[in-house]
């Protein structure tokens, strides 16, 4: 285990650019878990090109439309939760959001933790509080 309580499994099945490399996909999941009390866990985290995100959107989810992250809780001791992050969308909306791909592709990890751990964003107060914690952990990454 990490200083922070948690394991980080990371798979790279994404064809072209990946945007973020292992070391950095662990320390953002790792500064969720430290800023966040999270639970000694182990978090798988696999970075994908859109169409397959799109198509497992579909099947788990049941909307094959794109979507930037899906987070899976499973909260077994072997894997407490699996985080599936569209890096082709990621690299496509950045600049609408005014940050780079690396940066968004790094929210879309953030974002995907703290809804391992509970946060919601369904509703407008859920949806602030989500954005508060993402913005606490971008900051103390420096991103």
């Amino acid at each position: 285990m990490s200083s922070a309580g948690v394991t980080v499994a990371v798979t790279i099945r994404a064809t072209q650019d990946a945007l973020l490399n292992v070391q950095q996909v662990r320390e953002a999941v790792r500064k969720v878990w430290e800023l966040e009390s999270g639970p000694a866990a182990r978090v798988e985290v696999v970075l994908m090109d859109e169409e397959e995100h799109s198509q497992l959107h579909g099947e788990f989810l049941h909307d094959p439309s794109a979507t930037d992250v899906m987070a899976f809780p499973y909260g077994e001791e072997d894997c407490f939760g699996e985080l599936l992050v569209n890096v082709e969308m990621a690299a496509r909306v950045a600049a609408e959001h005014g940050q780079t791909a690396e940066q968004e592709c790094t929210l879309y990890v953030v974002h995907g933790c703290l809804h391992l751990l509970g946060y919601d964003d369904h509703t407008d107060a859920d949806r602030a509080e989500m954005r508060a914690a993402e913005v606490r952990v971008m900051q103390a990454l420096g991103v």
